[in-house]
């Protein structure tokens, strides 16, 4: 679990603000709990997409709970540089996708070392 911290020794917690998108993909409005960090509460409906403004944790990770109308729950962490859309599915579902950079330069890292494996067998076998 995330837990959220409002200050250490008096001082304040960094925090960075980010949108999450909620998309309601039924027909209906739907009544949404969204809960970040296990502190921020926020209810609202929605009809069609509505973007929710929180406070995240910039240095490690964050949690929310999707709660629609006490009916269905969902839970997903994720790092506060990633971009998080809910998906309220018709069937009353909902899927929460998190859609992140990545570590900078490990697609090169890992081809560097797969190049440097080919060259170590080729090597090896004499060919």
């Amino acid at each position: 679990r995330v837990l959220k911290v409002d200050g250490i020794r008096g001082g304040n917690v960094e925090q960075v603000k980010k949108n999450i998108t909620v998309v309601n993909e039924g027909e209906s409005p739907v009544n949404v709990t969204l809960t970040v960090n296990n502190c921020d509460t926020f209810h609202f409906k929605v009809t069609d997409k509505r973007n929710v403004p929180v406070e995240l944790n910039p240095h490690g990770l964050n949690e929310i709970c999707v709660n629609l109308s006490d009916s269905s729950e969902k839970y997903a962490l994720f790092h506060s540089n990633s971009k998080v859309e809910v998906h309220l599915l018709a069937d009353g579902g909902i899927e929460i996708k998190t859609i992140s950079k990545g570590i900078p330069g490990f697609g090169a890292a890992a081809v560097l070392l797969s190049l440097i494996l080919v060259f170590y067998k080729r090597k090896s076998l004499k060919i």
